[in-house]
């Protein structure tokens, strides 16, 4: 099986797995694209020949003069998803060039994608994630010509992987395995597996891998990726994924001035005891989950306003901070949030799993919270595509037009009922439809211990599994 592999930047780690899917499941990672020449000079390095390995800063130097739009309709009606505006809204680098500039990039791309898949004719393609202009261009060609796609998604439930084929993380092996379970009886292992696997979830109320390190600081690490940041960056300045050293240090002092002013200042708030609120996760951004799974609801406080304006009296809506994004918002979204007549704002170092306990319900575009809710027994209203959207249960406010949203909150506030049984039937199809395994998946240059032998290890063999290895 000869497999391409979307590298992103995520190139030490898929060299390693490359190895190990040849030497011990017979398929042939055979080549990859990747942003910048310092990224295949680490592929070289690596001592595995490759077939090919595209560079787009070296796509660049073919970025047509001209604009052919008739070309870019063409484009549009082929591979569309609907249109080709939303995929370059889903980049969260390329997004914020000129117009024209943007135009003649997408004509790059899709002409480059076509041609290396035309001639390759890969069996397969796995990708680190399906987001902006290129990737959602290999996505498109490759499904057009019948040729398959993987991404490992390892965030969202502690100890299990999904490796599924959508450029909205949909989960197609669940929903299939939920809806033959929906009907007749659970095997009696089945609900006891998902029975041990609910009461696990809320006896160790399992905190996700990723969050790990986001609290900002200044660590021993931070010398050594300051240096290899900046040797990267002289080797290929239009690696449109590296910062120049300057802006670098600058957004470090930038985190910890915020971190250490909305602490003084005190800009978050605790929970009020015995008061009634919904709870909006914030999401962290730029991220896949927001731009290419709810790209109508990227700009969060807007849709925090929208939300507040949808409660009942009494009720309350309490915005958590995303752990990860200490000090990365501005100041003036936190004031904003803040002048909201009926909303508080939370610590992002509040106790998640309490607030989701007491909360009346959990509004979210596609944050893990909303499983977790799930879990507790909460009732869940979502904006975007999320995996556990196809959960009954959940309410979908972002299939409801907006001047239905004050009916529906206060419908799913006063009306929503647990239901247990379906739970349960829903669980065992998750366990049915993804791996256990426990992986972290992450940029190796940020996150070194992603190249630890044994998860490297795994990582491969669940693609392997993937790919029917």
């Amino acid at each position: 099986m000869r497999v391409y592999c979307y590298f992103s930047v995520f190139e030490l780690l898929f060299a390693r797995v490359a190895d190990i899917l040849e030497e011990r499941h017979g398929a042939t990672i055979f080549g990859g694209f990747m942003w910048g020449r310092d990224q295949r000079d680490n592929l070289l390095a690596s001592g595995r020949r490759w077939d090919r390995l595209d560079v787009f800063s070296e796509w660049l130097d073919e970025l047509p003069r001209d604009v052919d739009v008739g070309a870019l309709e063409a484009i549009e009606a082929r591979y569309g998803l609907p249109n080709l505006a939303l995929i370059v809204f889903a980049d969260r680098f390329l997004s914020y060039r000129p117009y024209r500039e943007v135009l003649r990039i997408l004509a790059l791309s899709f002409a480059k994608v076509e041609r290396i898949l035309g001639a390759e004719r890969p069996d397969a393609i796995i990708f680190e994630s399906i987001d902006g202009i290129v990737a959602l261009a290999f996505y498109s060609v490759a499904r057009s010509m019948s040729i398959p796609t993987f991404v490992l998604d390892a965030g969202r439930i502690v100890g299990r992987v999904a490796v599924h084929r959508d450029y909205q993380h949909r989960w197609q092996s669940v929903d299939a395995s939920f809806e033959r379970k929906r009907v007749g009886e659970l095997p009696g292992a089945e609900r006891e597996s998902a029975q041990q696997f609910l009461d696990e979830f809320r006896a160790r109320r399992p905190r996700p891998p990723y969050l790990a390190g986001s609290d900002p600081s200044l660590r021993t690490g931070d010398l050594g990726r300051l240096l290899l940041g900046t040797r990267r960056y002289f080797r290929d300045r239009r690696n449109i994924t590296l910062t120049p050293p300057s802006r670098m240090l600058g957004q470090r002092a930038t985190r910890l001035a915020r971190d250490a002013v909305t602490r003084a200042a005190g800009y978050f708030s605790e929970p009020t005891p015995g008061e009634r609120y919904v709870l909006f996760p914030l999401h962290f951004q730029p991220e896949t989950t927001t731009l290419v799974c709810a790209p109508f609801f990227v700009d969060q406080l807007s849709l925090i306003e929208d939300v507040a304006r949808c409660l009942p009296v009494g009720v309350r809506l309490y915005v958590k901070e995303h752990f990860g994004s200490i000090g990365r918002r501005p100041l003036s979204d936190y004031r904003r949030i803040k002048r909201v007549w009926n909303a508080e704002l939370i610590s992002p170092r509040a106790d998640s799993f309490a607030l989701i306990e007491r909360a009346e319900a959990i509004v979210t575009i596609t944050s893990t919270m909303g499983w977790e809710a799930i879990l507790l027994e909460r009732p869940v209203i979502c904006f975007g595509q999320v995996f556990y959207k196809t959960f009954p249960l959940v309410v979908r406010a972002g299939e409801a037009p907006k001047t239905d949203w004050p009916a529906l909150f206060a419908r799913t506030l006063s009306e929503w009922k647990p239901d247990r049984e379906l739970l349960l039937r829903y669980i065992a199809a998750v366990l049915e439809g993804t791996y256990a395994e426990s992986v972290l998946f992450d940029n190796p240059v940020t996150r070194p211990a992603v190249m630890e032998p044994s998860n490297v290890e795994r990582i491969a063999g669940l693609y392997a599994r993937a790919l029917g290895l």
